[in-house]
This record gives C-alpha cells, structure tokens and sequence, in this order.
C-alpha cells in the first residue's frame, strides 16, 4: 500500500543540489532522468519498502542521489569510450570503462552505506515494513 504522504520523485533536483550536494548531473532534464533509474534501483534493493513509508529520510534522498551521480558518470564513461582505433599497425580498442556488474555491485554498496542498519535491505521479512502491508 502506499500511503499519500509519499510522493515521487523522492529527490529532486533542488535537494540534489543544495542538501545532497552533487555536481555530476548540471540540469534538472538530466538529473529526472537518473533520478528514475537511480529510484527504481533503491526500490529493488530495498524491496519495495521505500514506497509503503510515510515518510521518506534523508538517508533514502541522499542513497538515491549517490546511485544517480554514479550512472550520470558511468553514462559519461560510455560516451567518452574509443572502441576501436587503427593507425598504421598500432592498435587501440577499449571495451565499456565498467561492465554493468561491477556498476551493480557499486551501486549496492552505495546504498548500503546509506540504508545500512535501516532495515530496509534485510532480505528477510521486518515487522517494522512489512507488517504494514
């Protein structure tokens, strides 16, 4: 269930900005953008609790924000990456800078830091969440 109180998007751009104080994404346009992905993730690693809360801390905003500087700088790593170059025998070619599992595994530890000891990433079922759904 989710309750009336909680809105989406969790973090705006204002708060990325001002509170979390990130620099990575320059634009509202770009920052809704990773903010969805980076909102979708939380809410998978943290199994749709997020969304049955009244409220929503900080530490949720700010695990959100650090997950959306990660893939506006991974997005930048795929742009800037040459994926083949020849010039007379010498040769350059360079896969993704960061597979997509390691970007994962660096985003879970990310959120982590942030939602650690919250409940929020037990796997298993916590009366503090769950019993309310």
């Amino acid at each position: 269930m989710v309750h009336e109180d909680v809105r989406k998007p969790y973090a705006d751009f204002m708060y990325y900005r001002n509170d979390y104080g990130g620099v990575q994404i320059k634009n509202e346009r770009d920052f809704k953008r990773m903010e969805k992905i980076s909102e979708a993730f939380v809410e998978q690693v943290t199994f749709g609790r997020i969304a049955t809360l009244v409220s929503i801390t900080d530490s949720i905003r700010d695990a959100i924000c650090c997950v959306a500087d990660m893939v506006a700088v991974q997005n930048e790593k795929r742009e800037a990456v040459v994926k083949s170059e020849s010039n007379d025998g010498y040769s350059i070619s360079y896969a993704d800078a960061v597979n997509d599992t390691v970007l994962r595994n660096e985003m879970y530890r990310a959120v982590r830091s942030y939602l650690a000891n919250t409940g929020l990433l037990y796997r298993g079922w916590v009366k503090e969440y769950d019993d309310k759904q």
